[in-house]
């Protein structure tokens, strides 16, 4: 890995999420506090936080982050945001031809999450990756199983 590669990953995946957050965090907080409207924060994390793999060192370690700060952000602003940090697993897109079992699209994995908003504080998502997660917790090393065949 690059210097330079290291510092994309990272502006991507963790200073975006800081600026933005911090822009929008405490504007929402007091608007919350003067209208009485909640506003909600969406923090995009992974499974890979806790799947750690070789060759996957910034990724898992930037979904680390991603997890930690919307965890942090939730005990500093969770009296008056709704804060959901999302886990997904396998999610189809231009990065992710999501030939995998329990593959959702994007579509189905946003509108899983919406629906959550406000009662879920923590997601895995959609029932696939939620019913995956759960099979991968009874059974050790099943989230790789799972993950590798292919649903062709």
């Amino acid at each position: 890995m690059t210097t330079e590669s290291y510092f994309n990953g990272m502006n991507v995946n963790c200073t975006s999420q800081f600026i933005f957050t911090k822009y929008f965090a405490f504007k929402m907080a007091e608007r919350a506090k003067t209208k009485k409207v909640r506003g909600a924060i969406i923090s995009l994390s992974s499974v890979m936080k806790e799947m750690l793999t070789a060759n996957d060192l910034l990724y898992c370690s930037a979904k680390s982050f991603n997890y930690s700060f919307s965890e942090t952000l939730r005990l500093e602003y969770g009296d008056s945001l709704d804060i959901m940090t999302v886990l997904p697993r396998s999610v189809r897109s231009n990065m992710n031809p999501g030939v995998w079992m329990f593959s959702v699209t994007s579509e189905q994995h946003v509108k899983a999450c919406l629906e959550q908003l406000g009662s879920e504080t923590e997601t895995y998502g959609h029932w696939k990756h939620d019913t995956q997660q759960g099979f991968r917790e009874v059974v050790p090393g099943a989230g790789f199983i799972t993950s590798k065949y292919n649903a062709a």
